[in-house]
């Protein structure tokens, strides 16, 4: 049928005019108003209904009319391929909402992308589960304008390689199902590729002697990147084991199942009065219940009726519950989250707090009081979830505006801004940072103050005693809007001196008073064969400005036990010792005509003309002996 539809579409749009080229003005006109009335009535009968619009890559769910499926049977010659069009896509008035998120870690012109994968999406307007059968990974240079895309099948991470150094792109995916049906787009990410120096941890640098010596004051809320990210264990929650302290209600179905004198087994579903109908047994009222009082009660319900029997209960499939999150979070709103879900849930599933909202002041309200104030920051220091509470249908989540703030920078474990809760010191803001890393310079800890709102102050600090049991200036209280720097030790190695050039072990030894040159170079072992003898030399910083000086001594002399070549070294001297081939022109030999490698060779103690001849590849055969 729908292809004779689209045939009498084609012949009426094309030859139209020629099937009403009699008659008069009017009379044209009704003939071809009856015409398209009819076929328009005809195809929305049959669910025809064309459109001339199509999904444009990159455009973001809220400006698709409709949007495109992809068939599962994707060939094998463009699994993993940037693709233009999808075999099998086709267009449907539905969507399907994107029930995960994604994250994306950037590298070396590349950037792996992972989401957290799903096993079905729901559709919205039938209430109807279909299940996933991949993944369109889609990327651009543009936020929501995505100008490739790729079919990464049914994986939950995909790396996208040949991307440009320092060029910021955005990601985001679409899931397909069985029935070449697209969700809709999932959050967008952003990530920038570097080069692998420049992805350098600050740990990693410190030990490759890249010391930075400027403190930054690019710093970011600490503690919201928590939510921009996939975590697998704040996916739905579907299949964790029921508790003895789940409540029953509304929606829940379990199974019972007896043995013993009795064999029997009950599918049950509490109805909208906390009820549930057994035969034999009547009508129940289990709402209310926890799962463990409801074993009791259903075994004592039982007894009444059955004896020399044995029960087991099993939860089915659980309920749903609506809650509110609202405040200063990144999407608020109304949610439906399963029975068993926690605050942390609906936090992860409201995208956490925005960077406008509190980590610390969050309130759960039920029944119009506040049962629990939430820290999140016991949770991401400590791994503390003693606050995360179960969720009841109808709880409101509230995220206020944050509080007093301070930021911390330069060298401590973890630099960021973080927010105070109450009257905090200096010793405890560097505690939330994790502490002074071994480089910082406990002699200068620097403060930076917006003092009455009218003008900016600096501080400084000494709290190198603080080590050693003296504390006033760690008990220093802290203010909203502070700025505290920890500037790292000078990169200047001491208590050192250098052994370089022509010798088998070069680098820096560590400096001992009184030490001499014997105590660096004790014999001829340490150095390389051919060393020249005759000169070495010290280079010498001399204060108080430390300017380079040079003294030469004799290298072989020393080694054959001339203390006057002994010289005393002091603090970052570098004795330097040379080869021969270095200070003195190499002595030559040439050698041509007819042998093998003619040309120049070093001429050597004792070689006789025989010895050169050979090491010239011997005569030719037409040699003239």
């Amino acid at each position: 049928m729908r292809q004779v539809i689209e045939s009498v579409n084609r012949n009426i749009l094309q030859k139209g005019p020629e099937f009403v080229k009699g008659g008069n003005f009017f009379t044209r006109k009704v003939i071809l108003f009856s015409v398209f009335f009819t076929l328009l009535i005809f195809n929305l009968s049959y669910g025809q209904v064309s459109t001339f619009s199509s999904e444009l890559p990159g455009s973001p769910p809220e400006s698709e009319g409709r949007s495109k499926a992809i068939s599962p049977q994707i060939p094998k010659e463009i699994m993993g391929k940037e693709i233009e069009r999808l075999p099998g896509e086709v267009s449907f008035e539905e969507r399907y909402p994107f029930p995960f998120l994604i994250s994306a870690v950037q590298g070396d012109t590349f950037v792996d992308v992972s989401w957290t994968p799903v096993e079905t999406v729901k559709l919205k307007k039938e209430l109807i589960e279909e299940p996933v059968s991949g993944y369109i990974l889609f990327y651009g240079t543009e936020s929501r304008n995505y100008t490739k895309k790729v079919d990464v099948g049914n994986t939950a991470s995909y790396r996208i390689r040949n991307l440009k150094n320092h060029t910021p792109y955005f990601f985001s995916v679409k899931a397909y199902t069985k029935s070449k049906r697209l969700t809709g787009f999932s959050n967008e990410v952003k990530a920038t590729p570097k080069p692998k120096e420049e992805l350098k941890s600050t740990i990693e640098r410190v030990f490759s002697e890249e010391i930075p010596q400027a403190v930054t004051k690019d710093l970011k809320q600490f503690g919201y990147d928590l939510f921009s990210s996939s975590i697998s264990s704040f996916a739905p929650v579907t299949d964790i084991p029921v508790g003895p302290d789940y409540m029953i209600g509304p929606g829940d179905s379990f199974t019972i199942s007896l043995w013993g004198r009795v064999e029997h087994s009950f599918n049950v579903k509490v109805d909208r009065n906390g009820q549930i109908t057994l035969s034999k047994i009547g009508t129940l009222k289990v709402w209310g219940l926890t799962f463990a009082e409801l074993k009791k009660y259903l075994q004592r319900e039982f007894s009444k009726r059955y004896k020399g029997f044995h029960m087991n209960v099993v939860m089915g499939k659980l309920r749903t519950i609506r809650v509110f999150v609202t405040g200063e979070v990144v999407v608020p709103g109304s949610y439906t989250l399963s029975s068993l879900s926690t605050a942390y849930t609906a936090l992860f599933a409201a995208g956490g707090p925005s960077k406008k909202g509190t980590m610390r002041n969050i309130k759960l309200q039920r029944n119009g009081a506040t049962i629990k104030i939430i820290d999140l920051y016991d949770f991401l220091l400590k791994g503390d979830k003693s606050q995360d509470e179960r969720l009841q249908s109808g709880d409101t989540i509230f995220v206020p505006v944050i509080g007093p703030v301070v930021g911390i920078t330069g060298n401590v474990k973890r630099p960021a801004i973080y927010e105070m809760k109450g009257t905090m010191n200096l010793q405890e803001v560097i505690g939330l940072a994790g502490g002074v890393t071994f480089l910082g310079y406990l002699q200068r800890i620097q403060l930076e103050r917006v003092e009455s709102h009218q003008k900016k102050i600096v501080v400084d600090f000494d709290i190198s005693e603080s080590l050693y049991g003296e504390r006033p200036q760690l008990d220093t209280p802290i203010q909203d809007g502070d700025l505290i720097k920890i500037y790292p030790i000078l990169p200047t190695t001491q208590n050192i001196v250098y052994l370089e050039g022509h010798v088998k072990r070069p680098g820096g030894y560590e400096f001992k008073k009184g030490m001499k040159l014997l105590d660096l170079i004790p014999s001829f072992d340490e150095l390389l064969p051919e060393p020249y003898l005759d000169h070495a030399e010290i280079t010498r910083l001399i204060p108080p400005d430390f300017h380079p000086e040079t003294i030469s001594f004799n290298l072989g002399r020393l080694l054959k036990g001339d203390l006057s070549q002994n010289i005393e070294l002091k603090e970052y001297d570098t004795v330097t010792v040379y080869s021969r081939d270095t200070l003195r022109e190499v002595p030559q030999v040439t050698i041509g005509g007819e042998v093998q490698r003619p040309g120049k060779y070093r001429l050597l103690e004792n070689m006789r003309v025989k010895d050169l001849i050979y090491k010239a590849g011997n005569l030719k055969r037409s040699a003239y002996l």
